[in-house]
Parts: structure tokens; sequence; C-alpha cells
């Protein structure tokens, strides 16, 4: 297998030489624990069930409900940062047991409507236990992100990862969240509050938009 390359990642109060020894001893004891192999296995087993149920919607509703969905598995620099940022060991024990998003599901919709409706039936998938949900929508961030956040655990499982994460939100908001993604790697760099501030300024203008899209979907609707 091709060893990755590993990011540096910046910390307050946190050598940059001591952060990449973590993530260096982070990486390898993921690959020891196989941790990869079972963040992708929680993801091979539920994402064929999500696109079922975006099927099932779209014949309801005789439209695309769920433009697509993407996956990811947390790197072994986002991890260390994570623990860090939450004061917690930094140690894969600590990480398996305390972080809940190792492994993850983003569901991209059209409309904000189509976003509830997706998450609710996520919700009530057989086989997973619904353990907590962030509706960043109602509630923002600081920051402007608006999603709505599942963790749910499988019923059955005998693999050490017992958590997944579903992201869902809607398209304008997941390329806000793209981009905000890649100003976290630059937080000391000259213009980055600037930025991050024009930022917030797009995603309440992204909600604002959301919301026009669907009012005009629906009187679309009725014609």
């Amino acid at each position: 297998m091709k060893k990755k390359k590993v990011k540096p990642v910046k910390q307050m109060g946190t050598t940059g030489t001591k952060l990449q020894k973590e993530v260096a001893a982070m990486e390898e004891a993921m690959k020891q624990h196989h941790i990869e192999e079972q963040c992708q296995l929680l993801i091979d087993e539920m994402m064929p069930q999500i696109k079922r149920l975006g099927r099932s919607l779209s014949g309801t509703y005789h439209r695309n409900i769920i433009e697509y969905t993407t996956s990811r598995i947390k790197s072994p620099e986002s991890i260390v940062e994570k623990l860090h940022r939450k004061n917690r060991e930094v140690s894969l024990d600590k990480a398996v047991a305390t972080l809940r998003d190792l492994a993850g599901i983003r569901v991209i919709c059209s409309f904000q409507d189509d976003v509830y409706r997706v998450a609710g039936a996520i919700k009530n998938l057989p086989g997973y236990e619904l353990v907590k949900e962030k509706n960043y929508i109602n509630k923002p961030k600081a920051s402007g992100y608006r999603s709505i956040h599942l963790i749910l655990r499988p019923a059955n499982t005998a693999y050490d990862i017992n958590y997944i994460e579903i992201q869902v939100r809607s398209a304008a908001m997941n390329y806000w969240a793209i981009l905000e993604y890649q100003l976290c790697y630059k937080n000391e760099k000259k213009g980055a509050e600037r930025i991050r501030k024009e930022l917030k300024e797009c995603a309440i203008d992204i909600a604002k938009i959301d919301k026009k899209m669907l009012k005009l979907r629906k009187e679309i609707e009725k014609i």
C-alpha cells in the first residue's frame, strides 16, 4: 500500500515537530488495528441503504431528492487535531472511544426540505440506532455552517469502530463547506480572518438562496 503523505498540523501551544510525531504515531496505530478498513466496511454497509431510500423518495416525489453521496474516513492528522481541540489524550484508544465521526457519509440534496426528508428517513433505517442528532440549519455554527449531522450505531457489529456520522446538506451549502474546510489548514496565514468573515457572509446569503429556491420550486410545482 502506498504510504500517505502526512500533512503538518498546527495547534496553539504544541510544537509542529511534536504534532508531526503524534500524527505519524496515529497513522501507524491505525494501520496496525485496521481502522481504515473497519471504517470502510461501515460505509460500504450503509451506502447502499441510503441510495435505496433516495430512489424511494425520488419515486414518491417524482424528482431527484438526493443529488449525490460521498464518503470519507477521518485522517490521522484530523484525528490528532480534534483530540487536541477537545483536550483529550492523543491515542488511538481515546480516538476510538470518544470520536464518533471516524467514518462518515455526506448526502447532498438540491433543496432544504429534501435535507429534512432524507435525514428523517436515515434516522429510521433498519439495523441502526440514532445516537445523536445536531441540526445546524436551525442553529448554525459560528462560521455560518448549516447542515444536519446524525450519529448512528449499527445494531450488530464486530468492529472496534461502532459509529458512523451522516451529514445531510444542500448542494449550495456543500460548496461552501468545501471552501471553509480548506481554510481550516490556513488559520495562521495572512488574510485568513478576512476570508473567514466573508465566508460567514456567504453562508448567510446561501441560506437565503436555499429558501428562495425552495419557494420557487413550490411555485413551479403548482403551475
